[in-house]
């Protein structure tokens, strides 16, 4: 229970940190939490959004099952191998699991506001869930570019490039590993 805590109240912290300042608060935040802590925040905040992607599939559809849980986990899983991947490819001897965690549920927390917010605006009201869509959208999309920037030190045009292209393989490897498991 008191790691629980711990990771919540670092969790919260970073968020504050981020918030306050888009741009450099994700390097900031990574460094005051250190590696391993990172690793809880992010898995954290994956948590915090499949929770809330189960809970909005719940209220629309009024059930939930195994398949539900596996389309709320796998975004966050295929975004993380992602960022495992790009760690790979761009000459890091060793994983850093919590960078790649932390810039995972980094990136996925707009996501889970949008989530949050379709919840309360109700999903009836799709113009408005559609502009809060395309703004968590383009926050997920510049989290990703800063991450990649900041914390794995890619040039901004390796980044410009490198960030769609993630948000694809993650798309595509969730995708993957949907049917795989489940058709």
């Amino acid at each position: 229970m008191k790691q629980a805590k711990e990771t919540t109240a670092n969790a919260v912290a970073a968020f504050k940190t981020i918030i306050s300042d888009p741009i450099g608060g994700q390097l900031k935040a990574y460094e005051e939490l250190g590696s391993s802590n990172a690793l809880k925040v992010g898995g954290f905040f994956g948590l915090i959004f499949s929770l809330c992607g189960i809970f909005a599939f719940h209220h629309v559809y009024d059930r939930v099952n195994f398949q539900v849980i596996v389309t709320a986990i796998l975004p966050v899983i295929a975004l993380f191998g992602g960022f495992l991947l790009v760690t790979k490819i761009f000459g890091e001897k060793d994983y850093d699991f919590g960078a790649s965690a932390f810039t995972t549920g980094v990136a996925i927390t707009p996501l889970t506001a949008m989530l949050v917010g379709s919840l309360i605006l109700g999903f009836e009201n799709v113009e408005a869930i559609a502009v809060l869509g395309l703004f968590c959208a383009c926050i997920t999309i510049i989290a990703i570019s800063t991450a990649l920037q900041d914390i794995y030190k890619l040039s901004a045009q390796k980044a410009v490039l490198i960030t769609p292209t993630l948000i694809l393989v993650s798309a595509y490897l969730s995708k993957l590993i949907y049917f795989k498991i489940l058709v």
